[in-house]
């Protein structure tokens, strides 16, 4: 679960590597797909004018792994090695053009369609 302070990897290419949770709209705890506001904390690249985002700056993003073991409708249980995110514009749109790496399942039926078609596949 994803809570203010909780520090995320970014799986997309937008431009950033490390960011850290400010708000999570609608709730106190955040799981896949739901919707937080970060501030970028680290840039992947040195080049500073290729990334999408800038250092300190807010954005919205979508959850795409946890931590925490949870359950699935299936009934399985799943459980990822970091927490993961991908950054969101202001049509709900994904910010970058690839995901690395695969997304939980339930993004699929949520309105993020979109993402779960950019990664590399789902669980």
């Amino acid at each position: 679960m994803i809570q203010k302070g909780t520090s995320l990897n970014i799986v997309d290419n937008a431009g950033a590597l490390k960011a850290e949770c400010v708000h999570v709209y609608g709730k106190k705890f955040a799981r896949a797909g739901d919707i937080i506001l970060v501030t970028v904390k680290a840039l992947r690249h040195a080049r500073k004018s290729s990334s999408r985002v800038k250092k300190g700056s807010l954005y919205k993003a979508v959850v795409v792994t946890v931590k925490q073991q949870f359950r699935a409708k299936s009934g399985f249980y799943f459980k990822f090695f970091n927490n993961s995110i991908v950054f969101l514009n202001n049509n709900n749109r994904p910010l970058g053009t690839r995901v690395f790496g695969s997304v939980f399942s339930a993004l699929r039926s949520s309105r993020y369609m979109r993402v779960v078609s950019l990664s590399s596949g789902t669980i």
